[in-house]
């Protein structure tokens, strides 16, 4: 079909875009091919898909660009030009590798993009394939039907986001940005999510993330044979201080937009469980709080910092005492604390065990975004126009998404996948049977193609 009738409004169509199911089932075929190209990371095989992200840009009228950030591997950038070059341009970005899924776990093949009963199948249908796809249509919509932005819009799609974005948001960030010119990014964050906090649906729109960082504790000791156990060996001194930290707890802590999410949640509850949530921070509510949150693992690493003991490793033969131990922690900072004060904190408990502490994944500090914006405020108009019953609200994400690497330079980023999914939805993101339904693909493409309009067009930024 004639690109420019794809993207054209249809009268004919009962749609809020007014885009023709042609349209979608060009968008349901683009997504099933980029599942079906396997971008695992590791090792990082971007590239594959970085050059089908150009071809179907450019089939369309789009020009783009592969840049190299690392060898084999890199990003593409799609820009189209405002009308205004002196205003900074809304930046969509999303990453183009996918964590690895084992075959055997899965009811489809995860790298097929099969199309059954109303779904697309496969790794990175939900995290996050599709979000180009919806990017990409909202922009080439914008293209045909030449409407007016003031602004450009730059698509980004980066490799290496599902191992920290070192070979790959991070270098654009360092090397790109003068050239880019972010005034916003929209990226991944949260997504609509339906009955799970409350009877309907909430959009979390990821205004910041807990800081992460990973590190190596190491043990040494004589090593000899296990038929005469010294008091004191590799092992048990790294025992004692993993005890040690495996019995650390830190106190709750209410960052601002986790106040402002459950201030959200509360307006959908029932007393007393409402007036809990709204004052959440209050000194004769908190300790309540408290109890309530420490039994559930999400709403615990929401609120405060936390340190799980990950990898550990020592000797080799059953009966040889090893001359090394090693561990490996995964930490993570909430916003307001500077994580080397937890490194302090854990090298402080490993000093009295003579235990070494080196950080292997350096931490990267990044603030919050500010919900209080007319930015903010317009894309969750946008959203609730789609689906009128929801709310929105600010999300804090305990994960991590390649926005790290933006916001210590003072971009404002905000991250919402635009589609309404389960619990069972969510469970397949890194797991089993990962898919998406049409349904929502549409959606999601209808959501970012009035975003882009929105976004191109506002004042003040």
């Amino acid at each position: 079909m004639n690109a420019s009738r794809l993207f054209q409004h249809d009268e004919t169509e009962n749609d809020r875009c007014g885009f023709s199911g042609d349209l979608y089932n060009e968008a349901t075929k683009i997504l099933s091919k980029y599942i079906a190209i396997p971008t695992i990371n590791p090792p990082g095989n971007e590239k594959p898909g970085a050059e089908y992200l150009i071809e179907t840009l450019e089939r369309f009228g789009l020009t783009a660009e592969y840049y190299e950030t690392v060898p084999g591997r890199g990003a593409v950038i799609c820009r189209m030009e405002g009308t205004d070059p002196s205003l900074k341009p809304v930046v969509f970005v999303n990453h183009i590798d996918v964590v690895p899924a084992d075959e055997l776990e899965w009811d489809v093949p995860p790298f097929s993009g099969e199309v059954i009963d109303g779904y697309i199948w496969g790794r990175g249908a939900l995290d996050m394939k599709c979000m180009a796809v919806m990017q990409m249509m909202a922009m080439l919509a914008a293209l045909h039907r030449k409407n007016t932005l003031r602004r450009g819009v730059v698509f980004l799609a980066l490799p290496d986001e599902e191992l920290n974005g070192w070979n790959g948001a991070h270098i654009v960030a360092e090397r790109l940005l003068d050239d880019i010119r972010p005034g916003v990014i929209i990226n991944e964050g949260g997504y609509g999510v339906e009955n799970m906090v409350f009877k309907g649906i909430i959009f979390l729109n990821e205004v910041g993330q807990k800081t992460g960082m990973k590190l190596r504790l190491v043990a040494r000791g004589d090593a000899g044979h296990g038929n005469a156990p010294p008091p004191d060996t590799a092992v048990t001194r790294l025992v004692s201080v993993l005890n040690r930290i495996a019995c650390k707890k830190y106190p709750l802590t209410l960052e601002p937009a986790v106040r402002e999410t459950f201030r959200t949640i509360a307006k959908q509850k029932k007393f007393p469980e409402s007036f809990m949530l709204k004052n959440a921070a209050h000194p004769l509510i908190k300790p309540i709080i408290n109890r309530e949150l420490v039994t559930d693992k999400n709403m615990s690493a929401l609120t405060r910092n936390t340190i799980s003991i990950t990898v550990m490793n020592a000797g080799e033969a059953t009966n040889v005492i090893p001359g090394r131990a090693e561990a490996v922690l995964d930490v993570r900072v909430l916003p307001q604390f500077h994580p080397d004060d937890i490194v302090k904190e854990i090298r402080d408990m490993a000093r009295a065990d003579d235990v070494e502490v080196e950080v292997v994944l350096p931490a990267i500090p990044s603030p919050v975004t500010s919900f209080d914006t007319p930015l903010y405020r317009l894309m969750g108009d946008v959203l609730c126009e789609e689906v009128p019953d929801a709310v929105v609200a600010p999300f804090l994400n305990v994960g991590g998404t390649d926005s790290k690497h933006f916001r210590p330079r003072g971009i404002p980023c905000y991250g919402i996948v635009p589609v309404v999914i389960t619990a069972d939805d969510l469970a397949t993101i890194h797991g089993k049977n990962e898919r998406i339904s049409i349904e929502n693909l549409s959606m999601g493409i209808r959501v970012m193609y009035r975003m882009l309009l929105e976004l191109a067009n506002a004042e003040g930024y």
